[in-house]
C-alpha cells in the first residue's frame, strides 16, 4: 500500500500542473486551501463505504463517479482500496484527474469520460465496483431516478455513497443556495461552468430558455407575453423539455405547471441543476421508488480551517448534530443507498 496521502501532500502540490484553464486550477487551489477538512470528510465517507463490503479493502474495487479533478480517488488507493476507478462528464476534469494520478504514481487508476449513461460500457470489459461514491453531484443530476435506474442496471449488487451540501431544510445551506439559484435564473452565469458548446454561455437560466422558445416558435405564433410566461413556467427544464413544453401549449393552450419549489432551477444545455434542494423525505421517495433503501448520515461542518469564534462555533455545531443524529441540519448530508 502506499504511503496515505495527507493534507500537507495535497498543499504542496504545484498548481501549475492544471493545466486545462484557469477555473479549474482556482478549484484546485480553494482544494488545497481546505485540504484538512476535505481529507476529513474523504474519510468519513470511506469509514461508510468499508463498513459496506463483505470483503477486505485491499479486495475491493472504488468508484468515484463525478470524480472532478480525482483527488479522492487518489486518497481512496493511497488509504489501501485495491482497484479504483474514476469517471467525471466534464473532459477538463478526466484531463486534470489523469495528470494528479500521474504526479502521485498511480497510473494504474482507470479514469474513464462520462455520464451515468456510459457507465455501463466502462465496466463492461471488467469487475464491477464493489462502491460507487458521488461527492457533490446528485444536486446537479437532472433526472435522479433515471440515474438510478442505469445504475440499478449496470451495477446491480453495488452500494451507492453520496453527499451532497445542498442541504434543504438546513436554514443556513438553504439561504445560500437559494441566492446562488436566483443568481443563476435571473441575473446571469459564469461562462466557464456551462457546457464548453453553450451557445448562451455567461445568460441568465431565464433567457436561456426565452431563446429556446423563440428558436421554437418558427412560426412566431407567440405573443411576447406568452413568451414571457413560458419562459417563467419552464423554469427547472432542459432544452428537450423545454421544447416539448412549447409544443404542448401550442397543441392544448395550457402553460406547463411551475415548480413548487421557490427558487430551484437548471440549466436548459447542460441539464445541471444549480444545488437544486430536496428534503430528506423527497430523498428517501426518489431512492425507494429506485429500489434502494437508503441512510441517511449528517456530516460535517469544516471546524478545521476557520478561525477564532467560527472555528469554535463550528466546533460545537458539529458536536450537537452528530450527537443528536440529525443530517437536516448539518453541512452536507452522506446518502447511503443499498440495492435491495
Amino acid at each position: 500500500m502506499s504511503r496515505k496521502l495527507t493534507p500537507s501532500d495535497i498543499q504542496h502540490i504545484d498548481p501549475s500542473i492544471i493545466t486545462c484553464c484557469s477555473y479549474h486550477r482556482s478549484y484546485f487551489q480553494r482544494i488545497q486551501k481546505d485540504a484538512p477538512y476535505f481529507v476529513k470528510v474523504w474519510e468519513h465517507i470511506l469509514y461508510y463505504a468499508k463498513k459496506a463490503i463483505n470483503k477486505k479493502t485491499k479486495e475491493a474495487h472504488f468508484f468515484d463517479f463525478g470524480c472532478g479533478q480525482g483527488l479522492f480517488g487518489i486518497f481512496a488507493k493511497k488509504s489501501g482500496w485495491g482497484k479504483v476507478s474514476l469517471m467525471d462528464m466534464n473532459s477538463h476534469c478526466v484531463e486534470n484527474a489523469k495528470t494528479l494520478c500521474k504526479y502521485s504514481g498511480l497510473e494504474n487508476i482507470s479514469i474513464g469520460y462520462g455520464k451515468e449513461e456510459n457507465v455501463a460500457d466502462f465496466f463492461s470489459q471488467t469487475a464491477k465496483p464493489d462502491v460507487l461514491v458521488s461527492t457533490d453531484v446528485i444536486e446537479h443530476v437532472y433526472n435522479i431516478s433515471e440515474m438510478l435506474t442505469l445504475f440499478k442496471k449496470a451495477l446491480p449488487n453495488t452500494m451507492l455513497i453520496f453527499t451532497t451540501g445542498a442541504v434543504a431544510e438546513n436554514p443556513l445551506r438553504n439561504r445560500m443556495m437559494m441566492k446562488v439559484q436566483v443568481e443563476d435564473e435571473l441575473k446571469g452565469t459564469d461562462v466557464l461552468q456551462t457546457a464548453t458548446d453553450n451557445p448562451y454561455g455567461g445568460l441568465n437560466f431565464r433567457e436561456v430558455r426565452k431563446n429556446i422558445i423563440k428558436e421554437t416558435d418558427t412560426e412566431n405564433r407567440l405573443t411576447e407575453t406568452e413568451l414571457n410566461e413560458l419562459a417563467i413556467k419552464t423554469r427547472g427544464q432542459n432544452r428537450e423539455d423545454v421544447i416539448a413544453s412549447v409544443y404542448k401549449y401550442f397543441k392544448t393552450g395550457k402553460m406547463p405547471l411551475e415548480l413548487r419549489h421557490p427558487t430551484n432551477t437548471c440549466d436548459p444545455i447542460s441539464s445541471s441543476w444549480t444545488e437544486r434542494l430536496l428534503t430528506v423525505n423527497e430523498y428517501k421517495e426518489i431512492f425507494e421508488q429506485n429500489g434502494y433503501t437508503l441512510q441517511i448520515i449528517p456530516g460535517y461542518y469544516n471546524d478545521l480551517t476557520n478561525k477564532g469564534l467560527k472555528k469554535i462555533s463550528l466546533k460545537l455545531l458539529n458536536i450537537f448534530v452528530q450527537f443528536f443524529k440529525l443530517p437536516q441540519y448539518s453541512a452536507y448530508l452522506m446518502l447511503i443507498a443499498t440495492p435491495v
